[in-house]
């Protein structure tokens, strides 16, 4: 009986799981086919600033890794360890399964479920399509899904025409998105020309976010001088 209810629930944990595959794969595709203008033809690729600060922030690896880096997975066993939190840094094919599941809870068990989906989509999908489905479907605060909606939100045009400060600010944002109280604020106002308005405008009322998105911006000028590159 025992045995019969294991291979059960094994079943059943397989079903899921392709179901949950089948979700990731169709984000992609759907994300993926919003804009595919970033990059240029097969033979002649250029990554455009705007993901360019994103990789440099978020996964300078990018190119080189098959969805998850090892030798992050110490750092994330020894936060466990010492604070009771699996985090650590992540790549963008983990960042992509969190945003399609939404799954945010800080646990060993949901770690080890995006690294293997992370794994899983780069044998299913390219790099390319993986990084242009996460940039597009990003969360960078209330109704802006997407660098697209926040290229146009904040500063009313596209990614592709954004200033290397606006660039770094959006950049930014990934992991401190817009607090929805100043969402509201600025939707009442008109369009900001540059990141320094907004970040001035809540110095005072919300300083935690208008600091860490200050010291974002800075981490990221910072290997801009260094010419630090993504691979």
């Amino acid at each position: 009986m025992t045995k019969t209810r294991n291979n059960l629930s094994l079943k059943k944990l397989l079903i899921r799981l392709n179901v949950d595959l089948d979700e990731l794969l169709n984000w992609i595709d759907q994300y993926y086919s919003v804009d595919s203008s970033f990059f240029l033809s097969e033979e002649d690729k250029i990554i455009p600033e705007q993901i360019h600060d994103i990789l440099l922030l978020e996964d300078r690896r990018y190119f080189l890794h098959l969805g998850f880096e090892l030798r992050s997975l110490p750092r994330g066993l020894k936060r466990y360890i010492t604070y009771g939190k699996f985090g650590g840094t992540s790549t963008i094919e983990q960042l992509l399964v969190r945003t399609c599941t939404g799954r945010r809870e800080r646990t060993v068990s949901r770690k080890i479920r995006e690294i293997i989906f992370a794994a899983i989509i780069n044998l299913h999908r390219s790099k390319e399509e993986i990084l242009l489905a996460y940039i597009n479907s990003a969360y960078f605060g209330p109704n802006m899904h997407g660098i697209i909606k926040a290229s146009k939100f904040l500063f009313d045009t596209a990614p592709s025409n954004l200033t290397p400060e606006q660039s770094a600010f959006i950049a930014s944002l990934l992991p401190y998105p817009l607090p929805p109280n100043i969402y509201y604020s600025v939707s009442d106002r008109d369009v900001f020309s540059s990141p320094e308005e907004i970040l001035q405008l809540f110095q005072s009322s919300n300083p935690w976010w208008t600091s860490r998105v200050h010291k974002r911006m800075d981490y990221l000028a910072s290997l801009r001088l260094t010419k630090k590159e993504v691979f």
